[in-house]
């Protein structure tokens, strides 16, 4: 019965005293050895099918780590090209020409070498088109300067997005794992 399980739950916990030390003494540092990944030279693919409605596409791009002069603006770079609805690839491939039905980049840059990763997912039938439209939107993107006002509205929801991470307790722990795992 439900009183049961809250009747343990009660007893579990209250036995437990959390103090800094009985903290240490229950969980240690996990020790870990990083491997330097080596440099990528040529693209690679793995391509599974299988009897799907829709197909999910991840493109990675290596980038510097955590420490390099370029990690913010790869941040803002990946904000402005495909993070929320007035991003450049979620308005131009999403709701201008309704290739997609989600796309989104983001970049990892943990001390270690990172990563760029642009994710889509889409209806199959959409898929030669939809690369094509987003490799040309890439291209673009590399020759034009963004605008102040594309600026401003990546930096509000970069913010943003941190504000509301700390809203929940999924967002603060896996803030503290992404932490903890640079």
């Amino acid at each position: 019965s439900n009183e049961k399980i809250v009747k343990a739950i009660e007893k579990t916990f209250k036995t437990k005293k959390c103090t800094p030390e009985s903290h240490q003494k229950r969980f240690k540092p996990i020790k870990r050895t990083r491997t330097n990944v080596k440099p990528q030279k040529t693209p690679k693919s793995s391509v599974k099918f299988k009897s799907i409605n829709e197909a999910f596409i991840d493109i990675s791009f290596p980038v510097p780590n955590i420490n390099h002069p370029d990690a913010g603006a790869i941040d803002m770079f990946c904000a402005i090209l495909g993070q929320g609805d007035t991003s450049y690839l979620y308005h131009d491939i999403k709701f201008s020409k309704q290739l997609v039905n989600d796309i989104t980049t983001y970049s990892y840059t943990p001390k270690d070498s990172g990563v760029m990763i642009l994710s889509v997912s889409l209806n199959p039938k959409n898929l030669k088109k939809a690369l094509t439209e987003i490799t040309k939107k890439l291209v673009e993107f590399k020759y034009m300067t963004p605008s102040d006002e594309d600026i401003e509205k990546a930096k509000v929801n970069i913010l943003s997005g941190h504000i509301f991470q700390q809203e929940t307790v999924d967002g603060q722990a896996r803030k503290l794992g992404l932490y903890y795992s640079m």
